[in-house]
């Protein structure tokens, strides 16, 4: 009798832990995660930030930072409507990581801010690739419930030095 319960109580400790498991990916995700979106948050950027810049500087690559801003954003929801802003906000968010590569790191970090961090040889590949978003995403159709519309992005980006200290 004692070996079934012991057996009983070791099956349901080990379906309790898997739950947990669970319940803390799901927590875990929530945490770094866009809700909206899907991207990294703002406080994940920060700690990817660190993390990549501590690979770039093993790897002696340039690490860039990108900031990118929705023009206009606030005239979509006026016209268009919240549910349209939205839409747009995760449609861009799309367009931006079919854009990059999966080494590179992009997160919504407020509103209709982003961020990107990018490793590569040069900063000038870094140049071409923001130029490259802003026409995709200047080319792309955005759609509401009364009708398509355009938007245009404006970047900010900077070389990040191997030896500045971003932690």
């Amino acid at each position: 009798e004692q070996e079934r319960l012991a057996v009983n109580l070791e099956s349901l400790v080990t379906e309790r832990t898997e739950e947990l498991r669970v319940v803390n990916s799901l927590l875990t995700e929530l945490a770094e995660t866009d809700e909206l979106t899907g991207l990294s948050n703002r406080p994940m950027f920060l700690s990817d930030f660190s993390r990549q810049h501590a690979i770039a500087k093993r790897g002696d690559e340039t690490l860039s930072l990108a900031r990118l801003d929705i023009d206009f954003f606030k005239s979509i929801n006026d016209r268009w409507g919240h549910d349209a802003g939205d839409k747009t906000l995760k449609a861009f968010s799309n367009l931006l990581k079919s854009e990059l590569r999966d080494t590179d790191v992009v997160a919504r970090i407020g509103g209709e801010e982003f961020a990107l961090l990018i490793r590569t040889d040069s900063y000038s590949v870094t140049v071409i690739k923001a130029k490259m978003i802003c026409e995709k995403i200047a080319a792309e159709n955005f759609s509401s419930v009364e009708g398509d519309f355009q938007i245009t992005i404006s970047i900010g980006l900077c070389e990040v030095a191997s030896e500045d200290d971003v932690h």
